[in-house]
């Protein structure tokens, strides 16, 4: 699909957390709807479902230019000792 001028009511909210098991992106949900309420179209990206980061974020700007960007950080690390895996780098490469 080709690239479609600036949707003035469309906004992207993405979760960046790939680490499973799975968690809702209740905070997300939750701007969505109020955007929904006030007249937006909302598109979510789950990139805890997706193979690769990439290609699900370049398939969505290949037909959509939303008008804003909305990313949620849920932590900054997995919250185990042991492996004490810290993400933001990881969250910052997904934003460039």
């Amino acid at each position: 699909m080709p690239r479609s001028s600036p949707d003035s009511k469309r906004v992207l909210l993405v979760n960046p957390n790939e680490m499973q098991p799975p968690v809702t992106p209740i905070g997300l949900d939750y701007i969505a709807s109020s955007l929904e309420l006030a007249g937006f179209s909302v598109d979510l990206i789950d990139l805890c479902f997706a193979f690769s980061f990439k290609e699900e974020l370049d398939a969505y700007f290949q037909g959509h230019d939303p008008i804003a960007i909305g990313l949620t950080v849920r932590n900054t690390d997995d919250c185990y000792y042991l492996s004490q895996a810290f993400i933001l780098p990881r969250i910052k490469e997904i934003i460039d």
